[in-house]
């Protein structure tokens, strides 16, 4: 059997949800074959999937020295990264990636991710707005483009971002919520509370965020009956009055 042969029946087996059938055979593979960079890329691949992320950075890595600007390693080792909480790493591996291929929305958004997990907001920012000039409808770039500009106290900025959601997908009950809180921080209670109404609609568990966010900004409201919050929130397609 070549190489191709035998790595093409790991890959047959984990399609087919074999794991660990396909973790043992490439095992094997690997030591036929130590030198083929491929095969240290399939284990990070199969570590990932068994829940086992450290084990997979250190597979991505043996990939990486072999074969160094492997664009699919660079992203499994980022994702590893992530998975252990070494943000800044994953951001490295990342960025890696972006430079040999700028134009990939799904690297911009991992990019950004991983920038914001870490504390990095401005380099955040840039990937994510990357992200939603080459993919305008990501849901996911809206969202954490959204965090970055809430975090950056840019409420305006965070406001139209999760309003572009919305308008891409009305029921998103977290991004609602979300709206309502940068909403009531930047003193439009109002509009707030609508917003709120709609979320909890949508999705009833939703209630407890809510409830919070009421009580947690100055511009908030301190409900001390939830049963009428509860009815509030149900009745909320007019402002609420003061």
């Amino acid at each position: 059997m070549s190489f191709e042969n035998d790595l093409g029946a790991v890959i047959a087996c984990a399609n087919a949800g074999d794991i660990e059938h396909a973790w043992d055979l490439c095992r094997r593979v690997e030591a036929a074959y130590p030198a083929q960079p491929a095969v240290h890329q399939l284990l990070a691949v199969l570590s990932m999937q068994r829940g086992q992320p450290k084990e997979a950075g250190d597979y991505a890595q043996e990939s990486l020295a072999l074969r160094p600007n492997h664009v699919p390693t660079l992203m499994i080792a980022g994702d590893a990264a992530r998975s252990v909480g070494t943000t800044d790493l994953a951001a490295a591996h990342y960025t890696r990636a972006y430079l040999l291929q700028p134009d990939r929305p799904d690297i911009c958004l991992a990019l950004g991710i991983a920038h914001y997990q870490s504390g990095q907001l401005l380099p955040a920012l840039n990937a994510l707005e990357r992200c939603v000039h080459l993919a305008p409808e990501s849901l996911d770039a809206w969202f954490n483009l959204a965090l970055v500009c809430q975090d950056m106290q840019d409420l305006n900025g965070a406001i139209a971002a999760l309003n572009r959601l919305l308008v891409l997908c009305p029921t998103r009950a977290d991004a609602l919520v979300n709206l309502g809180i940068v909403l009531q921080a930047n003193g439009q209670m109002d509009e707030a509370f609508l917003v709120y109404g709609r979320a909890y609609r949508l999705q009833g568990d939703t209630f407890g965020r809510i409830a919070h966010a009421l009580a947690a900004e100055k511009t908030g409201r301190m409900w001390l009956d939830l049963d009428d919050l509860r009815t509030a929130l149900l009745h909320s397609e007019r402002p609420l009055t003061a």
